[in-house]
């Protein structure tokens, strides 16, 4: 009979070895983005995610049935939607402009952006170390794209630009999860998705080839997975624990980026990165201590 996982490895090696393999498979999917631009746009790589991920939901909507489809909160459904799609074709455009440690350490800046939107769309308090945060990774950020010193180019403007709309994403998901379970959440944005993305895609529209729909299902493979493994470490330690792993998503991007696509990473990026992921962590930890003292 097999124990359970405490009994040969604790719970929070276990959370944390999720976390590797998970932004061990982010990584991978963005490697997969890198060689598919090469011959695809950007934008009709968006469209064949979200259509080639739309199936994954099939057996989910069997089982669940007709109500998985019931809400009345079809307005901000479509503002998610939006905003994610918004953020893959500005963020897979990057892909295919920056150095994956770059876009990487860039992506850091989605925490601070999520910070700003939920003070100024939600009116949600400006704590401390929140305000800490935002600054410190104002200074990251800055540090990566060096204003005045060296051109900031296009791929990295992308880059922020994603990053904000991402962060405009998780808080329209953060507004949706209070009301809507996470099954109709997950079927309403494959559901948008899909049809807004391919208006895009239509501009730059080449029929794909075998290969390239390899790489596209090896796309899917390593974002599923990213995903599930994100989640399943989230059931073992709590995320003050898990948060620090975080930051190996740019030793994998380097790693992929050196030995696959022959790049070099240079020591702005890695300090830069570290000060923005620096930034988060702040914001997370703070947040629970303050949870922590409230419960007190």
């Amino acid at each position: 009979m097999v124990g359970s996982p405490s009994s040969w490895l604790s719970k929070k090696v276990l959370g944390i070895g999720l976390v590797l393999l998970s932004t061990a498979s982010f990584a991978g999917s963005d490697a997969m983005i890198r060689f598919v631009s090469r011959e695809l746009h950007p934008f009709e790589i968006v469209f064949l995610r979200n259509l080639i991920g739309f199936p994954l939901l099939l057996p989910f909507l069997w089982r669940q049935g007709r109500q998985v489809l019931s809400t009345q909160q079809l307005p901000l459904y479509l503002l998610r939607a939006v905003t994610s799609v918004a953020a893959m074709l500005t963020l897979f455009m990057a892909l295919s402009l920056l150095p994956l440690a770059e876009f990487t350490a860039l992506t850091f800046t989605v925490p601070i952006f999520t910070v700003i939107i939920a003070v100024l769309g939600l009116r949600e308090q400006l704590c401390p170390h929140h305000g800490w945060s935002l600054g410190i990774g104002f200074v990251g950020m800055m540090i990566i794209l060096r204003p005045g010193f060296a051109v900031i180019s296009s791929g990295a403007i992308l880059s922020l630009v994603g990053a904000a709309c991402l962060a405009g994403a998780v808080n329209t998901i953060k507004l949706l999860s209070r009301t809507e379970p996470i099954g109709t959440i997950m079927v309403y944005m494959s559901l948008m998705q899909t049809p807004i993305s391919i208006l895009p895609a239509l501009w730059f529209w080449q029929w794909p080839t075998p290969d390239q729909l390899l790489w596209l299902l090896l796309l899917s493979i390593f974002s599923t997975l990213g995903q599930w493994t994100i989640t399943q470490a989230c059931k073992w330690a709590d995320l003050v624990t898990l948060a620090p792993f975080d930051f190996s998503s740019l030793i994998w991007a380097s790693l992929i980026g050196y030995w696959v696509f022959g790049e070099s990473v240079d020591l702005w990026t890695w300090a830069g990165g570290l000060v923005i992921f620096m930034s988060g962590l702040i914001s997370i930890t703070g947040a629970n201590r303050s949870a922590t003292v409230d419960q007190a």
